[in-house]
């Protein structure tokens, strides 16, 4: 599968907003780069903890077009609510 490399740190994802199929399998390949940050994606079924110094890998299959929220899924400061991340699902 495609693998999209994806960063967090206070307090944004890196990229922000990624472009996927419906239908396809890719890995989510997440880093932080400060803290223990979480990636929830709660429409695709994603949740998936990301702490510092470790990969984590997470799959992911779409099933449905449209736009997906994520959010940081662990407290990592005051700017933490403003840790946001979008996933645009596209027809074959």
């Amino acid at each position: 599968p495609q693998v999209i490399e994806i960063h967090a740190k206070r307090f944004s994802f890196t990229p922000a907003e990624i472009t996927i199929t419906k239908g396809e399998t890719v890995t989510l390949s997440l880093t932080s780069d400060d803290t223990t940050h979480a990636l929830v994606i709660p429409d695709l079924g994603v949740k998936a903890t990301i702490t510092k110094g470790k990969v984590t890998k997470v799959d992911v299959t779409p099933q449905q077009a449209g736009t997906f929220k994520g959010r940081c899924g662990h407290f990592c400061g005051v700017g933490h609510a403003s840790m946001v991340f979008s996933v645009q699902v596209k027809d074959k």
